[in-house]
């Protein structure tokens, strides 16, 4: 592997941990991304659940590592563009 290549793996690694890290607090919260409360164990508060398109929502679903983090980042993308969340 070229070094620019093992940089570019490590980075990624390195923003995975990172993701992970701030989707477990996340989880861990009892406050949305949106400032309402939500329960602790989900992702985000019952109206910002049911914003999000069915299809991305049950993504929700996957574990950590194995597609959840995609299925966060959707979702969190989605809610931005509809002016509910906050980064």
């Amino acid at each position: 592997m070229m070094q620019s290549e093992a940089v570019q793996k490590a980075k990624s690694e390195l923003d995975a941990m990172v993701d992970r890290k701030t989707i477990v607090a996340e989880l861990r919260g009892d406050r949305c991304r949106c400032g309402s409360t939500k329960a602790r164990g989900q992702t985000f508060c019952r109206t910002c659940y049911f914003l999000i398109p069915p299809s991305t929502r049950k993504r929700l679903y996957e574990r950590i590592g194995e597609g959840y983090e995609g299925a966060y980042r959707e979702c969190c993308d989605y809610l931005d563009e509809k002016g509910k969340a906050k980064p």
